[in-house]
């Protein structure tokens, strides 16, 4: 007689399981149908209850923005305008992270989808922008101008001349502009994006 309860309970509660996987299903198919799931975001911002196409349109804007925000480079008083466009900053096409918004709660076994509603719902989904490039030779070349008349730092050196005499030349100091941390801070995906830029 335990052992018939007990079966009766868990059949009880497979069934109600399965009836909270319907639910979910049908809520998330009608109510939600060709539209992102309320909650997702790319970055910081909310694309839920927009369509692929609409969330892509958004994207994009705000990369055009942050491509096309003014930035200010200084060194020693000199001062360069450009921006990220110009320094040949990219960025991947909108359509990949629009495509992974609008998965969620569409891919995956009954439970995943579930879950990712659920997360979702406590907006906890947030679809990162894949990593944006730039070219070196164009970042080089706009602080160029910054660099004019300054000394920049030469390396010890041997000279041998034609008759096989060796000259030591040293080396000297220079200024010399960290690229890589001049990347870093202009590749900063953060709001504002207009940035003021001290060279070092």
């Amino acid at each position: 007689m335990i052992k018939k309860k007990t079966a009766i309970v868990i059949l009880g509660v497979l069934i109600g399981l399965l009836a909270i996987f319907f639910s979910v299903s049908v809520y998330l198919s009608v109510t939600w149908k060709d539209k992102i799931l309320p909650g997702v975001k790319v970055e910081w911002l909310q694309v839920g209850g927009f369509t692929q196409e609409e969330a892509e349109q958004k994207i994009s804007q705000l990369q055009q923005d942050f491509l096309s925000a003014p930035i200010e480079m200084t060194l020693n008083g000199k001062t360069v305008n450009t921006t990220r466009a110009e320094l040949g900053f990219s960025m991947p096409e909108p359509e990949e992270a629009a495509q992974g918004a609008y998965l969620n709660g569409r891919s995956g076994s009954y439970t995943e989808r579930i879950n990712q509603a659920w997360k979702a719902y406590q907006k906890q989904i947030v679809i990162p922008i894949k990593e944006i490039t730039f070219n070196t030779e164009k970042l080089e070349s706009s602080i160029d101008p910054l660099l004019e008349g300054l000394d920049k730092p030469q390396n010890a050196r041997l000279v041998i001349d034609g008759q096989d005499r060796i000259t030591i030349i040293p080396g000297k100091n220079g200024m010399m502009v960290d690229l890589d941390d001049t990347a870093q801070k202009i590749n900063s995906f953060e709001q504002p994006f207009a940035r003021q830029i001290e060279l070092k």
